[in-house]
């Protein structure tokens, strides 16, 4: 019993995270661009390029997913 409600808060945690990244793409991605060019120089710069708010939506839809899956999981786990 407890072991579900664990795997029930865990996905929940991961549902609601990402959606959270869906809605403020855009502003996860910038701080994600700006640290990158802050803490890896040159290297950075080219890294930041691509972080754009297409890949932090995508991030956020994959952790919603499992997170959805996870909480499913939960109601179906039995443990002898």
């Amino acid at each position: 019993m407890i072991a579900n409600v664990v795997l029930f808060a865990i996905g929940l945690v991961s549902f609601v995270i990402g959606v959270l990244l869906v809605r403020y793409r855009k502003g996860v991605a910038k701080a994600n661009a700006e640290a990158n060019r802050s803490f890896f120089g040159e290297l950075g710069e080219r890294v930041a390029n691509n972080s754009t708010p297409f890949y932090a939506a995508m991030v956020g839809m994959v952790a919603s997913l499992i997170g959805l899956f996870v909480m499913i999981a939960a109601f179906f786990y039995h443990q002898h």
